[in-house]
C-alpha cells in the first residue's frame, strides 16, 4: 500500500491507463458533485463534537477526494473500524506522517505534530464514487448506533 522505505519517483504510464485516465475525465464534473455530496452528508448527519471535518477557506474550493474526520479522543478508533468492518464499511486511518518512512526517520518528530496528531485522531471515511447517498446516510446510522 502506502508505506514506502525509500525515495523515489514513478512517472511511467502505460497507453492503457492513459486512455482510461481520459475516459475518466469525462465524468470529473460528476465525481466532484457527487463527493461534495457525501461531505455534506457526513458534516450534516455525524456529530460535529465528536467528528471534526476540515473547513474550506475562502476562496478555495475542496474536492471532497477523501472524506475524513478528526475523532474526539474518548473515541477509540481501530474499535470502531472494527464494528464498522462487521456492518460492511471499510474505513482506514489517515496517512501516515513522512517522518515514519525510513528516509526521513531522522527529522525531529516534535517539529510536525499536526501531522502526528491527526495522524493518530483522524478517519477516512467511505468516499468512493461507486456508493450512492444512501450507502453515505447508511456509515452515519451505523457510526451513530455504535457511539451510542
Amino acid at each position: 500500500g502506502y508505506y514506502h522505505p525509500e525515495t523515489g519517483f514513478n512517472y511511467r504510464m502505460t497507453n492503457i491507463a492513459a486512455s482510461l485516465g481520459l475516459a475518466q475525465m469525462g465524468k470529473l464534473d460528476n465525481f466532484l458533485e457527487k463527493k461534495k455530496i457525501f461531505n455534506k452528508i457526513y458534516k450534516d448527519r455525524l456529530s460535529q463534537k465528536k467528528f471534526k471535518f476540515q473547513k474550506e477557506y475562502e476562496y478555495s474550493e475542496s474536492s471532497c477526494w477523501l472524506n475524513t474526520a478528526l475523532i474526539d479522543k474518548n473515541i477509540n478508533i481501530p474499535k470502531l473500524q472494527k464494528k464498522l468492518l462487521k456492518m460492511g464499511i471499510q474505513t482506514r486511518r489517515i496517512f501516515m506522517p513522512l517522518t515514519e518512512f525510513p528516509p526521513y526517520k531522522e527529522n525531529d518528530r516534535k517539529k510536525y505534530r499536526n501531522s502526528y496528531y491527526i495522524y493518530e485522531n483522524g478517519l477516512c471515511l467511505a468516499s468512493s464514487t461507486l456508493n450512492s447517498e444512501d450507502d453515505i446516510v447508511y456509515v452515519c446510522d451505523c457510526i451513530k448506533h455504535i457511539m451510542k
